[in-house]
C-alpha cells in the first residue's frame, strides 16, 4: 500500500521542478524514502539527504525529550541546534544541486536529461 502511494506521489511530480527547470528542496524526497525502505542507505542520501536526516533529528529529538523527562527541565538549546543544523544542511543542498544543475548542467537526478 505504501508503495503505491509513493509511486502516485513520483508520478505526480513537482510543480517547482516542472515550471521553474530547477529543483524544489524535497524533489528526489519520494525516491528517497522508496530507497531507505529497501535499506539502501547510499542511494538514499543521493536522491534526498533530508530524509534520512529529518529521521536522526526526530531519534535525536525523542532523546532530548527522553531526558527532559528524567530532569524535569527543557532543554531549548539542543532543539534550537538540531532544527537549525537540519535546516543548514538541507538548504545547503538545495543550493549546491541547483548550482550544479544550472551553471554547469550537472543533473544529479537525471530529471531534466
Amino acid at each position: 500500500m505504501l508503495f503505491y502511494i509513493l509511486d502516485f506521489l513520483e508520478k505526480a511530480g513537482c510543480f517547482i521542478r516542472n515550471h521553474f527547470h530547477i529543483y524544489c528542496p524535497g524533489c528526489g524526497g519520494t525516491r528517497a524514502v522508496e530507497a531507505l525502505f529497501k535499506l539502501q542507505l547510499m542511494k538514499s542520501l543521493y536522491y534526498n539527504p533530508a530524509v534520512i536526516l529529518m529521521l536522526l533529528t526526530a531519534v535525536f529529538l525523542q532523546g532530548v525529550k527522553i531526558l527532559e523527562a528524567k530532569r524535569g527541565i527543557r532543554i531549548y538549546k539542543a532543539r534550537i541546534i538540531a532544527y537549525s543544523a537540519f535546516l543548514v544542511i538541507w538548504f545547503s543542498y538545495f543550493v549546491i544541486r541547483n548550482i550544479l544543475l544550472v551553471c554547469y548542467g550537472i543533473d544529479m537526478l537525471g530529471d531534466f536529461s
